[in-house]
């Protein structure tokens, strides 16, 4: 596998604001943008150049899937809602997550800055929906239930 062209690593950095030097010698990185965090993945050939982003939305524990996951599979619909990814469930962590597959042949840079903002604006909007469904089950329950946004520290 080739790596990617250090022309297409720029404009990933600089759509995401971030030094190139992140991305030197890998295949993957982690970054953190507010509240989320984003695995992002490259894979190059000598056919294609693709991206794949994943956002790490928060924890969703057993008792809250039944009430969580109808809203998940429905936004999945909505191609604003995702920013064109899609939502899923890391059932090893009990993670959500909104992950997004590009290809870089078919996007100039400014239309990979659009969609970077685009995936990084809909991953920060689930994170903070899935924090305030936290807190109301919370509340509606008067304790603490088995959701909970994720604890990086």
């Amino acid at each position: 596998m080739s790596q990617l062209s250090p022309a297409r690593l720029l404009a990933v950095a600089n759509a995401l604001g971030v030094d190139a030097a992140l991305f030197d010698g890998k295949e993957a990185t982690v970054l953190r943008i507010e509240a989320a965090t984003l695995i992002i993945q490259f894979f190059s050939d000598e056919d294609e150049q693709v991206l794949v982003l994943a956002a790490e939305l928060g924890i969703v524990g057993p008792k809250a899937r039944a009430r969580i996951y109808p809203s998940l599979l429905a936004a999945n619909a909505s191609w604003r809602s995702v920013a064109g990814g899609a939502l899923t469930l890391d059932e090893a962590r009990h993670m959500a997550m909104l992950i997004l597959r590009l290809d870089l042949a078919a996007l100039d840079d400014a239309a990979l800055a659009q969609r970077l903002y685009a995936f990084t604006h809909a991953a920060l909007e689930w994170t903070a929906w899935l924090a305030a469904g936290v807190q109301a089950m919370a509340f509606e329950r008067g304790r603490e239930i088995d959701i909970a946004p994720v604890d990086f520290a």
